[in-house]
């Protein structure tokens, strides 16, 4: 995402991108890189996509937690799904892409490397199955490009996994 452009007028431009795929009905995703790995995050999760632009780290706290920013006047919690989906943990630094979730009451911030897009995807491009906790399907993007999978992230279970590492 450009700086300085809201997330409204951005996910707008996207939407007339998915149109070019000729797709007009499905499910919105926010496509994001963490590092080459394309994740989809549903898009009525999605709060808030930012650059980081402080950081504090959380000493003692998981790899999973490796600490919070201030985003619009309130601290989130950022969690790096390096644990979660067994890869490599990320360096956060200033610049880098935090994707800010939420479920129910529960509201975190996604370490990613890039924010992409937002995919409309058809139902009948969905693969839904239960990969891990935390992925429950994927999808080919460019829908005729089926080598270039986006792994649907199940959020609910990131913040839960997340809160449990507090408990």
């Amino acid at each position: 995402m450009p700086e300085g452009q809201d997330l409204e007028n951005w996910l707008a431009a996207q939407h007339r991108n998915s149109e070019k795929e000729n797709v007009t009905q499905g499910t919105p995703f926010l496509a994001v890189l963490r590092n080459e790995h394309g994740l989809a995050v549903p898009l009525e999760q999605v709060r808030l996509i930012a650059r980081l632009e402080s950081f504090s780290p959380l000493p003692g706290a998981p790899p999973l937690l490796p600490g919070a920013t201030s985003l619009q006047g309130r601290i989130v919690a950022l969690i790096d799904l390096g644990p979660l989906l067994e890869e490599d943990l990320l360096q956060p630094h200033i610049g880098m892409y935090v994707t800010v979730v939420s479920d129910g009451d529960v509201e975190a911030g996604l370490l990613v490397t890039r924010a992409l897009d937002m995919h409309l995807v058809p139902e009948e491009y969905i693969q839904k199955e239960d990969i891990t906790p935390y992925i429950v399907g994927r999808y080919a993007w460019p829908l005729s490009e089926p080598q270039k999978a986006f792994d649907i992230i199940h959020v609910a279970n990131i913040l839960e996994a997340a809160r449990h590492v507090f408990r």
